[in-house]
């Protein structure tokens, strides 16, 4: 019996435990999953912690709104950053901007504009490039 216990102990000492394969595997999946989060807020972070000035604007390509949007933007030389929503988790990063997680939003007019921690629904382009005037004291570029 005592040689039996012996031996039990010395190829427990060994071979590694289920306990101990399960505890690296589950490090190594967090610590793998850590760096996609930080990878993604890295690559992202103008839209995700945009300064105050910056203008961003949620929306989908095939939305006409946004599309007519994107493009009077671009003729006004505003400098904006694009989310498209159909890609990754950017579409829950906009409800979560919209207030959805705390239950009071359930629809979503494209597109969405967060500008100087404010958040529009399909504002009109007008009184966004107004507003955009007013904050930051240039006058965008208008071909009209």
């Amino acid at each position: 019996m005592h040689i039996e216990w012996f031996i039990l102990m010395n190829d427990s000492a060994t071979k590694p435990t289920f306990l101990k394969i399960y505890l690296k595997t589950l490090f190594l999946i967090v610590f793998f999953f850590i760096v996609l989060i930080v990878a993604y807020i890295v690559m992202n972070n103008q839209r995700l912690m945009p300064a105050p000035e910056q203008l961003v604007v949620y929306g989908r390509d095939s939305c006409g709104h946004t599309s007519l949007l994107r493009e009077l933007l671009d003729d006004a030389e505003v400098d904006y950053t694009y989310a498209n929503i159909d890609k990754g988790f950017i579409e829950l990063e906009m409800w979560v901007k919209l207030g959805w997680l705390s239950g009071d939003v359930v629809a979503a007019k494209l597109p969405v504009i967060e500008y100087q921690n404010n958040i529009m629904e399909r504002p009109h382009v007008g009184d966004l490039l107004a507003q955009l005037t007013k904050k930051d004291g240039t006058t965008p570029k208008n071909d009209d």
